[in-house]
């Protein structure tokens, strides 16, 4: 394994990749133990076990606030405003501070890096990239981005950490229906714990349901409790379970670095 590793490094660095992401099945079960000693041969840390879930976009399980008016307001982002994507993506990066949600991402891969990589996939919605701006205050405190896979589109989807695994929990269903894929939704530090998430979800099945989406499916953290128990209590269930490895080649790219390259 040591010897593979090292050719393969070699003929990805020599193609200018610095990190490496792999799935597999869940290594927390102990038919996969010599799963995991062969990505640990090959030289791959595990990143993260993620948990895929999906629901249902009409929940009758999520209420609007207390006070029944809109906390939130979610505005598409511009794409004919060449800094808009930048500004988001440090909005994006924002969001990645003190997250549950693979924390170790933000140490290898640049906001920029993640968000091109939602963009290359077959399901990128872009006009279901928001801006999550917080109603009373204006102020904007988080991102929300959805993909759609469409009924009968059964071409391999690629790109970020989730996507490989979002497929294959649509696939018994892709040739009959559309289904939302819950991309990435954060918000920054200063508006956690204020019920806001709840708020945010409820935002996201609004957005797939005006889209034709009768489900949404998402990857969520297994350590991340908060945000598991805000989409049970939504209705969604468990389907399947990976862990995603990492190795970096060479090391991370700066935000500035990557942005250059995109527009060489």
């Amino acid at each position: 394994a040591s010897a593979l590793a090292e050719k393969l490094d070699q003929a990805l660095c020599d193609r200018g990749v610095r990190y490496v992401q792999w799935a597999s099945d869940d290594i927390s079960l102990p038919e996969n133990r010599l799963l995991s000693e062969w990505c640990r041969g090959l030289g791959f840390m595990p990143l993260s076990t993620l948990d895929y879930l999906t629901g249902s976009s009409s929940s009758e399980d999520v209420h609007p606030n207390r006070r029944g008016d809109e906390l939130l307001v979610c505005e598409p982002l511009a794409w004919d405003d060449s800094d808009e994507f930048g500004a988001f993506a440090s909005l994006a990066d924002r969001t990645y501070r003190e997250t549950l949600d693979c924390p170790l991402l933000s140490e290898h891969r640049t906001a920029v890096q993640t968000l091109r990589g939602y963009q290359s996939a077959v399901a990128f919605e872009p006009n279901w990239w928001f801006r999550v701006i917080e109603k009373q205050s204006r102020r904007t405190i988080g991102c929300l981005v959805l993909a759609r896979h469409r009924g009968g589109d059964q071409r391999r989807q690629g790109g970020p950490v989730d996507d490989v695994a979002e497929e294959d929990v649509a696939a018994e269903n892709v040739a009959r229906e559309n289904v939302a894929a819950m991309v990435y939704m954060g918000l920054v530090p200063e508006a956690r714990r204020r019920g806001l998430g709840r708020e945010l979800l409820r935002h996201a099945m609004q957005v797939a349901r005006r889209g034709d989406c009768s489900r949404i499916i998402l990857a969520v953290d297994r350590r991340n409790h908060p945000a598991k128990s805000i989409y049970q209590h939504a209705g969604f269930h468990h389907v399947l379970s990976e862990t995603v490895w990492f190795k970096p080649l060479t090391g991370k790219a700066t935000i500035d670095q990557v942005v250059g390259q995109q527009s060489a």
